[in-house]
């Protein structure tokens, strides 16, 4: 009986050590996202999850055998979700020490992207010489939950985080309800370039140089929950990370992003 149950309970492990591609069932995992366009949009008058970044974890899952489901929520219930194991997936999320607790990291990142501030043209700032984010119209607009918003506040500047995203903060700026604000330059462009393409008051905003920050990585990240348990999340990470790795090395990765940029231009 003892030999029987042993036999019986390497049989369990053995299967449940499994990947997903190893199984005909799928198994079914939950991520969760912020609008963030060119990155991760939404398909015209649908509530489909759109975008290069998305495009690329479709294509990770289909290809491990995962069936996803996305769910757009602010950026800050995103990261708490994962924290309380509602969800399984976050993209796209930067490095950061806080998130490591309890965030699973790839290696290969999906894009490397820069931040950079926006003001009204002709506002005065000594930020080219002096980088000091003080010296910009204050408060700066920051989306509630980003890594960048710590980070400025960090510094001592007063920061207006009341937006759950990059529209809204772009939003609030044209109305006159902040002055300037924070945003990934891609982002300011696809959003100029679309949403707000015909109005006059796109004309009305300066992108600074130097960009704040020239080169900060994004990652699809695991949850330390996801699966339901330390191994499965670790299984799921080293699936991910190997189709990363072979998009990557093949110019997969770059081809969905020229692709994604072009329709923005």
């Amino acid at each position: 009986m003892k030999k029987t149950f042993i036999f019986i309970n390497t049989i369990f492990l053995s299967v449940s050590s499994l990947s997903a591609a190893e199984t005909s069932q799928k198994i079914a995992l939950k991520a969760c996202t912020v609008m963030w366009p060119p990155f991760i949009t939404k398909k015209e008058g649908t509530q489909d999850i759109e975008g290069p970044d998305t495009e690329i974890l479709k294509l990770i899952a289909s290809r491990q055998n995962y069936e996803i489901s996305i769910q757009e929520v602010p950026w800050k219930r995103c990261l708490n979700m994962a924290q309380t194991g509602d969800v399984d997936i976050v993209f796209s999320a930067s490095d950061k020490a806080e998130r490591r607790e309890f965030l699973l990291y790839p290696k290969t990142q999906l894009h490397t992207t820069r931040y950079v501030f926006a003001v009204k043209p002709d506002t005065k700032t000594d930020w080219a010489t002096s980088k000091d984010p003080k010296s910009l119209p204050q408060p700066v607009g920051s989306v509630l939950g980003y890594s960048v918003t710590d980070e400025l506040k960090g510094k001592q500047v007063k920061v207006d985080d009341g937006a759950t995203t990059d529209p809204q903060n772009v939003d609030k700026f044209f109305s006159g309800r902040i002055n300037s604000f924070v945003i990934e330059e891609s982002v300011l462009n696809a959003l100029l370039a679309g949403k707000y393409a015909e109005d006059k008051k796109s004309k009305g905003i300066e992108i600074l140089k130097p960009p704040y920050e020239d080169s900060k990585n994004y990652y699809i990240t695991i949850s330390k929950t996801a699966g339901k348990s330390p191994e499965a999340a670790q299984t799921i990470l080293k699936n991910f990370e190997g189709e990363l790795e072979k998009m990557s090395a093949s110019g997969e990765i770059k081809k969905i992003y020229e692709g994604a940029f072009k329709k923005v231009e």
